[in-house]
């Protein structure tokens, strides 16, 4: 799940994080996430998709839309990626937006049960 939520200067993509079953919604800026991937770039030398910067158009509906399918796919890569997911880097960049987010369900928390009766 992605959604955009535009402000007058800038826009935040909302992306549904599940970690270990614990779900939540980070709201991130486009270039919040840029930094994030140079930092990936330089430390591990590994080359992932990542949607292009724009210096004017930012907040046009196509470039929203291209940034968001882009973002989404540079988190698939990046999940699918067991050295980067796991590393030091990650796990603070997520940790440091699990504060800014917005903790919606705990899954490891639902217990099962039959509705037979």
């Amino acid at each position: 799940m992605q959604t955009v939520k535009i402000h007058k200067t800038f826009a935040e993509y909302q992306i549904e994080v599940n970690e270990q079953g614990k779900i939540w919604i980070m709201e991130i800026r486009y270039s919040t996430l840029w930094q994030f991937y140079q930092k990936l770039k330089k430390l591990f030398g590994i080359q992932l998709t990542f949607p292009s910067k724009h210096i004017f158009g930012n907040l046009c509906p196509d470039t929203l839309k291209k940034r968001a399918i882009g973002i989404q796919q540079f988190l698939q890569e990046l999940s699918s990626n067991y050295k980067l997911i796991n590393s030091d880097e990650c796990s603070q960049f997520l940790t440091k937006q699990k504060h800014y987010g917005t903790h919606i369900i705990d899954l490891t928390e639902i217990e099962e049960f039959s509705l037979d009766t």
